[in-house]
Order: C-alpha cells, then sequence, then structure tokens
C-alpha cells in the first residue's frame, strides 16, 4: 500500500509538471506566432520594393505546434543568412531584439517538447506499475479470502468478521467491457 501510495504521489507530481509544461508551451508558441505574424505583414508590405521578401516569412496556415516552430526557424534561418533585412523589421515595429527572442522561443518550444516527453513517459511508467500492484494485490486477497474461509468454515462469528473485514469492492472493468458486448 505504501508503494501505491507512492507511485499515485509520483503520478499526481508527473501530471502536474506535464500540465505546467503545456501552459508554458502555449505562452512560447503564442510569442513565436505573433512574431511569425509581424514578420509576414512587414515582409507582405515590401514585397513590391524588395522582391527577394516574396514567399518569405509567411505565418502558418494552422496554429499546429510542429508548424509554427518549423516556419520560425524557417524565418530565423533567412535572417541570419541576411543580417541587413533586421533593421526593415525593427523600423516596422518589431522590437530591436525580436531576433534574439524569436531564437530563445525556438530553443524553450524544443526543452518544453523534451520536458513533456519526459514527464509523460514517467506518468505512463507510474500507471503501469500502479495496475501491476493493484493484480498483485488482488491475487493477495483472493489467497487470504480462500484460507480465511477454509479456516473459518467451523466458526460463524470469525468467518463473519473475516467478511466484514475483508469486503472490498472491485471494479472488474474487464469484466463490465466484455458484458456490454453483444454475444455473437
Amino acid at each position: 500500500m505504501t508503494t501505491l501510495a507512492e507511485l499515485d504521489g509520483t503520478r499526481e507530481t508527473s501530471d502536474r509538471f506535464a500540465h505546467a509544461v503545456t501552459t508554458q508551451m502555449g505562452g512560447v508558441f503564442n510569442s513565436l506566432m505573433i512574431d511569425l505574424v509581424g514578420m509576414g505583414r512587414v515582409a507582405r508590405a515590401h514585397e513590391d520594393e524588395r522582391p527577394e521578401l516574396v514567399g518569405k516569412f509567411q505565418p502558418p496556415d494552422s496554429h499546429a505546434q510542429d508548424k509554427i516552430l518549423s516556419a520560425a526557424r524557417s524565418a530565423k534561418k533567412i535572417l541570419d543568412d541576411d543580417p541587413a533585412l533586421v533593421p526593415l523589421f525593427v523600423d516596422y515595429g518589431m522590437e530591436e531584439d525580436f531576433v534574439a527572442d524569436l531564437q530563445a522561443d525556438i530553443l524553450a518550444a524544443g526543452s518544453f517538447d523534451t520536458q513533456q516527453d519526459s514527464h509523460e513517459g514517467a506518468r505512463h511508467e507510474d500507471v503501469l506499475s500502479i495496475a501491476a500492484l493493484i493484480a498483485k494485490g488482488v491475487k493477495i486477497i483472493r489467497k487470504l479470502d480462500s484460507f480465511a474461509k477454509n479456516r473459518f468454515a467451523t466458526d460463524a462469528v470469525l468467518l463473519g468478521a473475516w467478511k466484514t473485514a475483508s469486503h472490498l469492492e472491485i471494479r472488474h472493468v474487464k469484466t463490465q467491457a466484455k458484458d456490454a458486448q453483444p454475444a455473437a
């Protein structure tokens, strides 16, 4: 029971960390999207004067994290390859350190993804360990029940006490699922 409680505690902690990471990731991806949309506006506004901007700095057409991250990496590479573009974006409202912020958000997004995977893996391991401990406990209870019913078969008071003490409500999820399926 102590191990079961400890595993449930670590599972709960993993859930909390994964939730916190997800919340932080939302902020980072929102920041990336704001930068991408801003850069896209500036690039489109100057395409007639700067043909090299045509089709570049396009924000993704969805809010999928992988698309946002890919578009941000692409924009960062374009700016790294042609740093002379940076002042154009700054002149049209982007923060002076937007390239550094873009890089920091790209790195953070990768880090959050790794952290989230780690916490999800730990949570999954805890859930499997909890299930294994419960299965082991059910087997032990069945053995104890068999022993007690045989041992106290002729003593109604002790047998009644055992039945009261050992009463556990165990949901048989697999059995219920089988019962719910129509017979073939």
